[in-house]
């Protein structure tokens, strides 16, 4: 998703659109995918680094994540899976962290859609967002809200008895025992 224009990591990550075929393509990254519209995002990143005024706005691009973006996630996430499933032959699993409810609107309020769509094209969901969490577990609670180890910890833990239920494992994951080997 290219909502936040903060994430300057994403200018560089792959984009992909789907073709007049209806198939996913990729088209380079973010910054040759679609040059135009990133440099505009850039320079808004710029200004928000160089101005408290534009920074204290809050300016996002774009103003609302668009539905296609939403479906265009959906679609990459279910061929992700399909192409895990045929390459290690084990079952994947999309996490929504506990830190999504503190994303913006947008994302809180499409989740379900998505999630409705990956689960009617047999993607395993493991569903965190709901779970709560304090300032305790965040990096800096005053201005980065990013997950610190501690939440992590209690993720990984809680991923474990999820896994294993889900995967109908009787020991612990990846142990020899059950008789296969479930990458992650």
């Amino acid at each position: 998703m290219d909502r936040d224009t903060r994430a300057t990591w994403i200018y560089s990550s792959p984009y992909y659109r789907v073709n007049r075929a209806g198939e996913l393509e990729r088209h380079g990254s973010f910054r040759t995918g679609r040059p135009f519209r990133t440099a505009i995002y850039e320079g808004l990143v710029s200004l928000r680094a160089r101005s408290h005024l534009v920074s204290s706005l809050g300016l996002q691009l774009p103003g609302r994540i668009p539905d296609s973006a939403v479906e265009l996630t959906g679609r990459l996430l279910i061929e992700a899976s399909r192409q895990i499933r045929r390459s290690m032959h084990t079952r994947s699993f999309i996490v929504f962290h506990p830190s999504w409810n503190n994303a913006n609107v947008d994302q809180v309020r499409w989740k379900g859609d998505l999630i409705a769509n990956l689960r009617a094209n047999e993607v395993g969901i493991l569903d965190y967002s709901q779970k709560t969490y304090d300032h305790n577990d965040v990096i800096s609670p005053g201005c980065d809200l990013h997950p610190n180890g501690r939440l992590n910890e209690r993720l990984a833990g809680w991923l474990s008895v999820d896994l294993r239920e889900q995967l109908g494992l009787r020991g612990a994951l990846n142990d020899p025992a059950n008789g296969e080997f479930t990458a992650f």
